[in-house]
């Protein structure tokens, strides 16, 4: 019978900046191989605090920005070794 796999316990590293406006929305930028979370940092600020850069207030974000497993400050998934960051999945090598 097929079953899911167990959950692991992993951290998660993620930035996050609370909206200023009234009512923010939920906004969560993902980066991309071989970027990280701090590739989003320049536009964090702006997206939570719209009035600050000359913005509608009623336009703000509650930004959440994690890093993927494996980069970062996040814990890597050693049970998927092609998943680590730096290695190539063929060669076994950065």
């Amino acid at each position: 019978m097929n079953r899911p796999p167990e959950p692991v316990p992993l951290h998660v590293h993620f930035m996050r900046r609370p909206g200023a406006g009234p009512d923010p929305v939920p906004l969560i930028l993902s980066h991309g191989w071989p970027w990280t979370f701090w590739h989003w940092s320049k536009v964090v600020d702006a997206l939570a605090d719209p009035a600050a850069y000359g913005g509608d207030p009623a336009e703000s974000f509650d930004v959440i920005v994690p890093s993927l497993p494996g980069f970062g400050f996040s814990t890597p998934l050693t049970a998927r070794p092609d998943m680590i960051s730096g290695r190539s999945p063929t060669s076994g090598t950065s």
